[in-house]
C-alpha cells in the first residue's frame, strides 16, 4: 500500500527591500517569504521599534505572488530612528499566521536630535459652531521656506477632519489657521497635523490630542466651575464643582466618581469623600501629597452604568510645595482682572511694597519677570504674547501668590 504524506512547509520572511529610509521618507519596499501564502489572505503589515508602530498602507499592498508583496510605508519626524522589525499577519482567515524578521528595516535621522516638532497650540479648545484662529508654534521649523502649507484638525477617535479656511505664515516657527467648526464634526479630541513640502520633501509633523472641540453651549451637560482651581502639594482643599444640564439626585451618591486628570499621562486623583448639594453642584475633598505630580489638571465626572462623561479642560492647578508657602500670610491678597482678558490685565494687591510679578506659560517655561513700583494697582501688557493659559505669581519678601489667567 502507498501512503502518501503531506508535509507541512514552514513559513517564514526572509526580506524587506530596501532595507533602509530616512525619516520623512515615503519608500516602496518588496517582502519576500518562503513558504508564504501571501495570496490566500489580506495581510497587515507593521513595522515595530520598541513600543513603536509604522503601518504599511492598506490601499497600496500588491501582492505578486504567494511568495512576494510590495507595500508602502510613509514615515515622520515623530518616527525615532533605529533598527525596526518586520512582523506580517493574516487579517481574515484562520489560523492565524504572524511572521516575524528581526531588525529587518533601518530609519535614519535626517535632521539629527533637532527634528520639526509642534511645541505648543492655541487656544486648546473650542465649541462647535465656532470659527477659531489656531496658532501653531514649532521648533526646528521652517515654515516660511515651504512649498505649499496645510494646517488640518484630526479627530482622534473617528474620522472626521477639517482643514483650515484661511493659513498665515507668521515666521519660521509660528503658523496661524482659521478653523470653520460645523455641526459635521463630531466632539472630542482631536489631532493638529501640519503638512508641507521642503526641497521636495514632504513633512509631517502632528501634535497629539492638542485641541478639544466641545458641543455646541446650552446642547449637552459640562462642567461650568471647578473652585478653587488651585492648591499645593500638602494641602487639603474641598473643591466645589458647578455643571449644566445635569441632575445628580437622580443616580446613587457612590455611583458618581470624579477625579482630577493629567491629559494624556494616564495620571488621576481620587477624591478623599464626596457629595452631592444638588441637581448641579457636587463637593469633593483632596488631599494632595508630595507624591502627587505638579501641572495642570482636567476635571472628570463619571457616573456608573451610565454613558454620562463629562470633562472641563486644564480645570485644576496643583503646585509644587515649597517653604515659601508657610510664610503666605492670610492678609494678604491679589486680584486679577479681567480674567479672561484681551492684552490689558491689572493687578491688585494688599501689600504693594517690593513686589515682582513673574508670568510663565501653561507650560511652566517662563515669560516675563518684573520689579513692581510701589503701588497699589499694575498693569500688565499681554500683547506680545498669544491667546492661551497663563500663571502670573506674585511674590514678595514673605509671600507668594500664584494665580491662572486667560488670554483670549
Amino acid at each position: 500500500m502507498i501512503c502518501f504524506v503531506q508535509l507541512s512547509i514552514a513559513q517564514s520572511l526572509l526580506s524587506l527591500a530596501p532595507d533602509s529610509a530616512g525619516q520623512n521618507d515615503t519608500v516602496r519596499v518588496a517582502i519576500t517569504g518562503s513558504g508564504t501564502q501571501f495570496t490566500q489572505d489580506t495581510f497587515i503589515i507593521i513595522l515595530t521599534n520598541q513600543d513603536h508602530y509604522v503601518f504599511a498602507n492598506s490601499f497600496d499592498v500588491d501582492v505578486k505572488s504567494d511568495e512576494l508583496m510590495e507595500v508602502t510605508f510613509a514615515f515622520s519626524y515623530q518616527d525615532p530612528p533605529g533598527w525596526y522589525d518586520l512582523n506580517v499577519r493574516n487579517a481574515l482567515s484562520q489560523p492565524t499566521v504572524s511572521l516575524d524578521l528581526k531588525n529587518a528595516f533601518r530609519l535614519t535621522s535626517r535632521l539629527g536630535d533637532e527634528m520639526p516638532d509642534i511645541v505648543r497650540s492655541t487656544p486648546e479648545y473650542a465649541r462647535i459652531g465656532d470659527t477659531v484662529n489656531i496658532t501653531v508654534t514649532g521648533k526646528a521649523t521652517q515654515f516660511s521656506q515651504y512649498d505649499t502649507n496645510i494646517l488640518m484638525l484630526l479627530s482622534d477617535n473617528t474620522s472626521d477632519f477639517t482643514a483650515a479656511q484661511t493659513f498665515h505664515v507668521i515666521n519660521d516657527t509660528t503658523i496661524e489657521g482659521v478653523f470653520i467648526l460645523d455641526s459635521t464634526l463630531s466632539t472630542g479630541f482631536y489631532h493638529i497635523q501640519y503638512i508641507s513640502n521642503y526641497l521636495e520633501v514632504p513633512i509631517f509633523i502632528r501634535h497629539s490630542r492638542s485641541f478639544e472641540l466641545l458641543p455646541r453651549k446650552g446642547t449637552a451637560p459640562e462642567i461650568v466651575s471647578v473652585s478653587p482651581d488651585m492648591a499645593a502639594q500638602g494641602e487639603t482643599v474641598t473643591l466645589t464643582i458647578t455643571t449644566f444640564k445635569t441632575d445628580y439626585t437622580l443616580y446613587p451618591p457612590d455611583s458618581i466618581i470624579q477625579a482630577l486628570l493629567r491629559d494624556n499621562t494616564f495620571t488621576y486623583i481620587l477624591p478623599d469623600n464626596s457629595r452631592v448639594v444638588d441637581s448641579v453642584t457636587l463637593e469633593a475633598q483632596y488631599t494632595f501629597n508630595k507624591n502627587h505630580t505638579p501641572g495642570v489638571y482636567d476635571y472628570g465626572i463619571y457616573i456608573n452604568d451610565s454613558d454620562f462623561l463629562v470633562e472641563k479642560r486644564n480645570a485644576f492647578t496643583l503646585e509644587k510645595f515649597t517653604s515659601s508657602k508657610s510664610m503666605t500670610s492670610s492678609n494678604f491678597r491679589i486680584k486679577v482682572y479681567p480674567n479672561p482678558a484681551n492684552d490689558i490685565l491689572f493687578i491688585e494687591t494688599t501689600e504693594p511694597e517690593n513686589l515682582t510679578l513673574t508670568l510663565r506659560d501653561f507650560a511652566g517655561r517662563l515669560l516675563q519677570v518684573k520689579k513692581v513700583p510701589d503701588t497699589q494697582r499694575y498693569q500688565m501688557d499681554l500683547h506680545p504674547f498669544p491667546a492661551g493659559i497663563y500663571f502670573i505669581e506674585v511674590t514678595s519678601v514673605n509671600h507668594r501668590q500664584v494665580q491662572k489667567i486667560i488670554k483670549k
